[in-house]
């Protein structure tokens, strides 16, 4: 006991410094450190008396305090972050952020922001016309009517704040590229105009789909019209027009439409055949009428068989008699 007791001071002093080289040791090698966890979702209560936030709550970024070696194994699923929102009014409110920690080898040091804007409004449910809009143009031919398209249902149902609901317009957009007939029950998503990405998320829309029907008018026609060869004079003496060719023979002509339905035939440039004692062969352009338009080649071959006519025999030559005598 005496030895123990012996210099008891000097024993102390040289244990307290034996655990300061040990603690300076120790942390030397796992040092204490801080870590940022950004992204940590907020999550509150439902609001009092029925009321909905008008905006939804932004992330936090929360610093933890830790040994390095608990530092690495730590999962920010540890962390909750929470608002009380029952004692929030009508309006801006400012709340709190709270953090719990289910890890406890970690501490936590800050939480950024600290506190959130909290707007709260009145939940409505209101019924809305559905919007009608056509995407692409339909064929050169046609016109789309979006004045006159039709949606089944024609209105939708939308539920959230009230402020919001006010300045929401719910509409749809339909696909008519390349249209000649109506588009008819084209299944849409609806969609909501007059609000940013963070609000539109706060409203439900119900349905989420409407079957849309847009009419497309035709002011344009495309029709098949038959050749018809444009020729002047006949062929010489003698001969005959024995057959026509065209090629091609018909073409597609686009315009009015009633223009295109009155159209029987479609002339050529005139071609002379006159005094002609052979085939006649020439490329010419077509003449379609005034705000017709020709859908691929204008110009057609035409080829005129001419050859001597067998009916028609040479007249004889007139006989001299001779003078009589003196």
């Amino acid at each position: 006991m005496n030895v123990l007791a012996r210099n008891w001071r000097l024993k102390v002093v040289a244990a307290f410094f034996a655990l300061i080289t040990w603690s300076v040791v120790a942390y030397a090698g796992n040092p204490v450190k801080t870590q940022e966890v950004a992204g940590v979702p907020i999550t509150a209560a439902p609001p009092p008396n029925s009321w909905v936030m008008v905006s939804q709550l932004p992330p936090v970024t929360v610093t933890v305090s830790g040994l390095q070696t608990n530092l690495a194994a730590f999962k920010a699923s540890s962390l909750h972050t929470s608002i009380d929102t029952a004692s929030a009014h009508l309006g801006e409110n400012l709340l709190r952020v709270r953090v719990d920690n289910t890890d406890t080898h970690v501490s936590i040091t800050q939480v950024q922001p600290a506190s959130v804007d909290v707007v709260l409004d009145e939940r409505d449910t209101v019924t809305k016309k559905v919007d009608i809009r056509a995407k692409n143009s339909p064929n050169n031919c046609c016109v789309a009517q979006g004045s006159k398209a039709t949606s089944n249902p024609d209105v939708v149902r939308l539920s959230g704040p009230k402020s919001i609901i006010a300045k929401a317009q719910p509409f749809v957009v339909v696909d008519v590229a390349e249209a000649r007939t109506d588009v008819q029950n084209f299944t849409a998503d609806v969609q909501l105009d007059g609000l940013d990405k963070k609000s539109a998320p706060l409203l439900t829309i119900e349905p989420k789909q409407v079957q849309a029907t847009v009419p497309v008018t035709q002011v344009k026609k495309r029709a098949p019209t038959v050749v018809h060869p444009v020729d002047n004079g006949s062929p010489a003496s003698g001969y005959r027009l024995t057959d026509v060719t065209v090629s091609p023979d018909t073409v597609i002509v686009e315009g009015d439409p009633g223009i295109v339905a009155a159209i029987n035939q479609i002339d050529t440039d005139p071609i002379n055949i006159g005094n002609a004692t052979g085939d006649i062969v020439q490329t010419v352009n077509l003449r379609p009428p005034a705000g017709i338009t020709i859908i691929g080649t204008s110009r057609v071959t035409v080829h005129y068989f001419i050859s001597k006519n067998p009916s028609v025999q040479p007249s004889p030559s007139p006989t001299v008699s001779p003078s009589p005598s003196a």
